[in-house]
């Protein structure tokens, strides 16, 4: 079993670049790649860093005019064109750590969270609402990070 805590976050913002979200885990790793090398080639990814206040990357699910959505975002106080500011509540979170190569760190810690650790907690329950995920790199070019999973008491 993966470890994870449950630990109270206070209410915090994330700015990002974002799509919807269409078919199963492959195919939307696969948008998600795609979408990447296009903010990447086009700068916006860069002017995100920029913009960066704690340095990390981040990755959001969330559910934008009844569609699943998925953002590369960062914590910033600017104003970027074209981002979304996704707003994450005060509340409970599971968190759950994890270490793995840069290309696939944000869907292997969301099959984690997803597939092994959220179905066997019984006191707390996901009901939706962005997820966020962030890492930064390491000198050997694994990445570490958590992802967060706002959780309510059952």
């Amino acid at each position: 079993m993966t470890d994870y805590t449950i630990e109270h976050k206070e209410a915090f913002t994330l700015t990002g670049y974002g799509f919807g979200i269409e078919g199963d885990f492959a195919g939307a790793a696969k948008l998600k790649q795609d979408f990447l090398a296009t903010i990447t080639n086009d700068g916006r990814l860069e002017a995100l860093q920029k913009a960066s206040t704690d340095g990390f990357d981040w990755s959001v699910n969330d559910v934008y005019q009844g569609k699943p959505h998925t953002y590369f975002a960062v914590a910033t106080a600017e104003k970027l064109q074209s981002t979304r500011v996704i707003d994450f509540p005060a509340g409970d979170y599971v968190v759950i750590p994890g270490v793995a190569d840069k290309s696939s760190f944000f869907d292997t810690l969301a099959g984690i969270a997803f597939g092994q650790v959220l179905p066997t907690i019984t006191n707390y329950a996901y009901v939706g609402g962005p997820n966020a995920t962030w890492r930064k790199e390491n000198a050997d070019g694994t990445c570490e990070g958590e992802i967060w999973i706002p959780v309510v008491t059952k």
